[in-house]
């Protein structure tokens, strides 16, 4: 699972550095402050277990991370145009439990023993690593290597190094690290999937709800509105290892969007259609901050996600749509055009 990769002639100062090679032809790795990007492919060279490689590549993006207060790193994101080798890195998201852990990482020269430290400090995009050695004078033995969490006897790969000092080393998270990578969201992938399903059927879910406002939904109706929202949430993973994930960062927000559904529809007398104003503003809220984690995991998603379990949500969305006819028309345009774009029947 993991390997060990160089990069050279990519620094303005022409030093050697490691990277993540994911997603087959995509390399992340750090540049430096007074690099430019550049308007056509660039050679770069890397060596990935010793083996050299030498690509024409595009470099789409260049972000900086904020390590501290006073400090930024660059991060490249190299678009190969070709496919490189299998994918080395499985990246996984952070645990929730980071702080404290026993977490390893490797000489990025290509040593192939991993050395470890603690995490010491967790914040929104870094993570710091207190260590017993010194590699403040030797930053460049480090500085992009992966850095990863032992289960079940796999590496799982949670970071990227991008400074390195006398006592401590700062990581960049692989939340952050996701979303420098581009993904392409072709048509049936689950990439395309989640981004239709953010921002076209839960938001025309939501319009008809609007609609609704006065008088509510009858129980049955409530029953497949919620049976709909429960399988997006029971939504099954290809991988064993990312179901840690799922719970933690995407059905709980799920199962709590459903239960405000609920909500919003068990609301009487007089009042009702006041509070289920109020109610849909939070269901409003509760779907940004679904449609973010879908947008900042989609590289997590697109890799761990089953893709066919989109049909099965689909398939219960429309049984909402098609057996209420005039109820859900927002809904059913939604589903309309899903079926044209992917050809699957609903």
């Amino acid at each position: 699972m993991s390997a060990n990769i160089v990069v050279r002639s990519i620094l303005s100062r022409n030093i050697d550095r490691a990277g993540l090679l994911l997603q087959g032809n995509q390399l992340l790795t750090i540049v430096d402050n007074s690099f430019s990007k550049p308007k056509a492919s660039v050679p770069i060279r890397i060596t990935v277990n010793g083996k050299p490689f030498e690509y024409n590549a595009t470099v789409p993006r260049v972000t900086e991370v904020k390590t501290d207060r006073t400090s930024r790193i660059c991060i490249a994101t190299i678009q190969f145009l070709q496919p490189i080798v299998d994918t080395p890195f499985n990246l996984s998201p952070s645990p929730s439990n980071l702080q404290g852990s026993t977490v390893y990482f490797r000489d990025a020269r290509g040593d192939e023993t991993w050395l470890d430290g603690r995490v010491s400090r967790v914040d929104d995009q870094v993570f710091r690593i207190s260590t017993t050695r010194d590699f403040s004078a030797e930053t460049y033995m480090v500085v992009g290597s992966p850095v990863a969490v032992r289960e079940g006897g796999f590496e799982k790969i949670i970071g990227m190094i991008v400074s390195a000092g006398a006592d401590a080393l700062i990581a960049v998270r692989s939340e952050k690290l996701g979303q420098l990578l581009y993904y392409p969201q072709e048509r049936g992938t689950t990439a395309w999937n989640l981004a239709f399903l953010r921002q076209n059927t839960i938001q025309a879910l939501l319009h008809d709800l609007e609609l609704r406002e006065r008088d509510g939904l009858a129980d049955a109706q409530c029953q497949q509105v919620q049976a709909a929202l429960e399988t997006l949430a029971n939504t099954e993973r290809t991988k064993a290892t990312s179901a840690g994930f799922w719970e933690d960062a995407i059905r709980t927000d799920l199962e709590d969007f459903a239960q405000t559904f609920i909500r919003w529809n068990s609301h009487e007398g007089p009042q009702a259609p006041r509070l289920r104003g109020v109610t849909l503003i939070e269901l409003r809220l509760k779907r940004r901050r679904i449609a973010r984690q879908f947008s900042t995991y989609q590289g997590i998603l697109s890799v761990e996600l089953d893709n066919n379990a989109f049909e099965g949500v689909y398939a219960t969305l429309g049984q909402v749509a098609n057996s209420n006819p005039g109820l859900f028309v927002n809904l059913q345009q939604a589903l309309l055009e899903y079926r044209r774009r992917t050809g699957i029947a609903i």
